[in-house]
């Protein structure tokens, strides 16, 4: 730990591994930071503890820093002896970054030194019971994930800052393989849900205000396999929406830009197994036998005026990784996408409507926040839960985008 820089907040070496250099204040803010302070202070309750399970951190970032600020007053005094004021911590984000571990961070926040193992415990459980969050929206990526990682915390708000307001959602913590985990909002039903949860209320009246005109929907697989082939025969509706000219007759670039071409003017929703950024036909064999750029494919959709919904399934490879190896409770495959799709095809009347009909238990579909902006693709995935008894974890299964919306 280093010392006390006097007349200023402490700059200390605490709990951070690898070891940098960490702000934490103790003092009343941060010099050239009063305005994260003002915004803190209009979240935070007015009130101040040295309760540890009645504390309660605001986060936001600033676009170079994240700021941490709390309600919570560690026990002591500094060189002037006068009384410690609510802890602060500033620092850069980062996957490897200390500061974007909001465990760490709380345990600087309470702690002036190494706390032994009793103390560590008591701190988690206030984590897990009591200690509130308030995420700033300005903490979420552009992908609508936080650049925080809240494992551990169980209480967490949405709220915007600048206006000192909560944002009217409830968050879900969805934890997957890779760190940090995402928190998601519900949009309808069981399983269809918005990231990130500030965006759900705008994403709620682009998707209900999105018709899906179910006369308007062609259907194309590029799967070749004889259970796919079985369920298009066995659900009408898929079956008498699909182009002629997809699966085992593609052969090259041309009969794709044929296929899309029979689909001009119309919405056509497309099945199709994922390698990279291509999509590939594989035989039986596991021979290759088409392949084309998702890039090519959703700009050939662009080229013939065709509304794209194009639903990319994940190898089995990759669903293992992503599952650390335990698989996945409720499959999705080439098959369940068809089903859910002829579901859609049945009842639905809005682009929500459609989701929803991908969902099912064990399943969530997680809208992005492209569908609230004006970005060409807008994009949603699917999520299966694993076989891991342990904890509940979730794998990406699939990629739905939508491109001409």
């Amino acid at each position: 730990m280093l010392r006390p820089i006097a007349s200023a907040c402490l700059l200390i070496l605490l709990f951070f591994q690898p070891a940098s250099a960490a702000d934490v204040c103790r003092n009343e803010y941060f010099q050239g930071m009063k305005a994260h302070k003002d915004r803190a202070k209009s979240v935070l309750p007015v009130e101040v503890t040295r309760d540890v399970s009645k504390a309660q951190v605001y986060v936001e970032f600033d676009g170079e820093v994240l700021y941490y600020h709390s309600n919570f007053v560690s026990e002591g005094k500094d060189e002037d002896g006068k009384p410690f004021f609510p802890t602060k911590v500033k620092g850069a984000p980062g996957l490897d970054s200390p500061f974007s571990d909001a465990r760490t961070v709380f345990k600087n926040i309470v702690f002036t030194e190494p706390p032994g193992s009793a103390q560590t415990a008591i701190m988690d459980r206030a984590l897990l019971d009591s200690v509130q969050f308030h995420l700033d929206i300005s903490v979420f990526d552009p992908d609508g994930r936080p650049r925080i990682d809240v494992t551990g915390i169980r209480n967490l708000r949405i709220v915007d800052g600048k206006i000192g307001q909560t944002i009217g959602v409830q968050p879900e913590t969805l934890f997957t393989s890779l760190p940090p985990p995402s928190l998601i909002a519900k949009l309808k039903g069981c399983c269809l849900f918005g990231r990130p949860p500030h965006a759900v209320p705008k994403m709620l009246n682009a998707l209900s205000a999105q018709p899906f005109k179910a006369a308007d929907v062609k259907f194309a697989s590029l799967f070749i396999d004889s259970g796919t082939e079985a369920a298009v025969r066995n659900n009408p509706h898929v079956r008498q929406t699909r182009l002629a000219g997809d699966g085992e007759k593609l052969r090259s670039k041309e009969d794709f830009s044929k296929l899309m071409a029979e689909a001009k003017g119309a919405t056509l929703i497309m099945i199709g197994h994922v390698e990279g950024r291509d999509y590939v036909i594989r035989d039986s064999g596991k021979q290759e036998t088409f392949r084309i750029a998702i890039a090519d494919a959703r700009n050939l959709a662009r080229i013939n005026g065709v509304h794209l919904i194009d639903i990319g399934c994940e190898t089995t490879r990759a669903i293992r990784e992503a599952s650390f190896g335990f698989g996945v409770m409720t499959k999705y495959n080439s098959v369940d996408a068809i089903q859910s799709i002829n579901r859609g095809l049945t009842n639905a009347k809005t682009v929500q409507d459609f989701l929803v009909s991908l969902t099912s238990e064990g399943l969530k579909v997680v809208v992005e926040p492209s569908f609230v902006g004006s970005l060409p693709e807008k994009r949603a995935s699917i999520y299966s839960r694993t076989r891991d008894k342990a904890k509940v974890l979730w794998a990406k299964v699939a990629t739905i985008t939508f491109t001409g919306f």
